[in-house]
């Protein structure tokens, strides 16, 4: 009976260590106007399309606060065909058939670019993931803030519109889940939801598996006279084991 309890309690603390263990990239220890470490990159990408660390005292200013904060600055050129991309890989390679990633994020409005942000977990890509979901900044004929999500696709497209709209210039946290067949998404605590729905089914149906964080950023249309492009900044990227 003691060693059936001993071998129990063992179970137990390995399981707690199994679904706590985490990776975290927070950009404290980068340096401040260069590209992330541990970090890969889109290799071709124009010249006016960055992604790097900012601080408090860069230009552009890490918007989260902190004296000391530092976080990762994403800019695409309007109407570049070439967005700039993050790939945040689990440690080794590992591949997660069940977890959560949840990150920080400030998505600046624009003038008349139409662009976008868009998160896609799973191999690199969007028809290599289990879950996506795209955020709008302006119109392509679209309302500011629009999400779409994808679901059941393995082309990649399909996306469609949830039921919230993102709120531009302000710092969000999103959290992303997947298990089962199944993705969830919540906006600072509250469930993404299309037609009151708040589970969606894997962006593509053959992707079981998610070993990458992908997060990129792109703009629509033809070049426009605003200057700024899309500005989005992302911090506290957290992914977990169910």
């Amino acid at each position: 009976m003691k060693n059936t309890l001993i071998l129990t309690s063992i179970a137990s603390l390995l399981a707690a260590f199994t679904t706590s263990a985490q990776e975290t990239w927070n950009f404290q220890t980068d340096t401040v106007g260069d590209p992330p470490g541990m970090v890969e990159l889109s290799r071709e990408r124009a010249v006016e399309n960055t992604i790097r660390v900012v601080g408090q005292s860069s230009d552009p200013a890490d918007p989260f606060g902190g004296s000391d904060n530092q976080c990762l600055y994403y800019f695409c050129k309007s109407g570049d065909r070439r967005p700039p991309w993050a790939d945040f890989a689990f440690d080794k390679g590992s591949a997660l058939a069940a977890g959560t990633a949840s990150f920080d994020l400030f998505l600046k409005s624009t003038g008349d670019s139409a662009g976008i942000i868009e998160v896609q977990i799973g191999k690199g890509g969007r028809k290599s993931a289990l879950a996506a979901i795209q955020i709008w900044t302006n119109s392509d004929g679209r309302t500011p803030g629009l999400i779409r999500y994808f679901s059941g696709n393995t082309e990649g497209s399909a996306g469609l519109a949830a039921d919230q709209r993102f709120v531009l210039d302000q710092k969000n946290t999103i959290s992303m889940s997947w298990k089962n067949g199944g993705y969830s998404v919540e906006i600072n605590g509250q469930p993404l939801t299309a037609g009151g729905q708040a589970v969606f089914g894997y962006a593509n149906p053959e992707i079981l598996e998610a070993s990458v964080v992908r997060i990129t950023t792109a703009t629509t249309g033809a070049p426009s006279t605003d200057p700024n492009g899309v500005a989005a900044f992302v911090d506290n990227l957290i992914v977990h084991e169910r």
